[in-house]
């Protein structure tokens, strides 16, 4: 299912935790973006070694990443 139309399907529900929850009142209106990201054929890489291999040595804990992000859109309001 395209994200528009699972959006589109859940959206009263989607308004009932906003209001419940206190969120930040918005619909998204970029879900071909996300589409594209999640149907793309291109193949991604996501072994580092070849920019290890020209000097790259900066890494990332991508659990906490992924924790950082949230914990901003929690501050946001975006999420609950």
């Amino acid at each position: 299912m395209k994200p528009e139309d699972f959006y589109n399907r859940h959206k009263n529900i989607w308004k009932e935790i906003v209001k419940k929850e206190g969120l930040v009142d918005r619909e998204e209106t970029g879900w071909w973006f996300l589409q594209a990201i999640l149907t793309n054929g291109a193949d991604r890489q996501y072994d580092l070694s070849s920019a290890k291999s020209i000097g790259f040595t900066e890494t990332i804990d991508t659990v906490k990443s992924y924790t950082d992000v949230f914990d901003t859109m929690k501050k946001a309001k975006f999420i609950p």
